[in-house]
C-alpha cells in the first residue's frame, strides 16, 4: 500500500519540478528595471525606466532589492505588450510618489467570464 501510494504522488512532483523550471526560465528572461536605467534607492525618479521594462515586452518585469520610487502612473497596454507579470525578490518595494494609481493595466478583454468571450490575444 505505501509503494502504491508513493506511486501515485510522483507524477505531482514531477508536474511541480516542471513547473519549477519553467518559472526559473521565465526569471531568466524578465525585463530588470536596473537595466533599464532604474535606480531603486527610493530617491531617484524611477517611472521612465520602469515603464521602458514593460514597454520592452518580455512577459516579465523584474524588481531586484530595492525601493522604486514612481511620480506617475506606468502605463501597461496588455494590447502592445501582450500577458505580463511583475516580480519582485521579496524585498523590493513600490512607492508611489504621485497622484496614482502606481500601474494602471489596460486589458485586452471586454466580455465576461465566460470562456467563449475570450479574445484570442488575452489568451497569447
Amino acid at each position: 500500500m505505501l509503494a502504491q501510494s508513493f506511486s501515485m504522488r510522483l507524477p505531482f512532483f514531477s508536474a511541480v519540478i516542471a513547473i519549477a523550471t519553467v518559472g526559473l526560465s521565465v526569471l531568466a528572461a524578465a525585463s530588470e528595471v536596473r537595466d533599464f536605467g532604474a535606480i531603486g534607492d527610493g530617491v531617484a525618479d524611477d517611472t521612465d525606466a520602469v515603464q521602458a521594462a514593460v514597454e520592452a515586452g518580455w512577459g516579465s518585469v523584474r524588481f531586484e532589492k530595492g525601493i522604486y520610487r514612481l511620480t506617475k502612473t506606468v502605463v501597461v497596454n496588455l494590447d502592445n505588450e501582450g500577458p505580463l507579470s511583475l516580480v519582485g525578490d521579496g524585498t523590493a518595494r513600490i512607492v508611489m510618489n504621485g497622484a496614482g494609481p502606481a500601474f494602471r493595466i489596460i486589458g485586452t478583454h471586454g466580455g465576461t467570464a465566460d470562456p467563449a468571450t475570450v479574445k484570442h490575444e488575452v489568451m497569447d
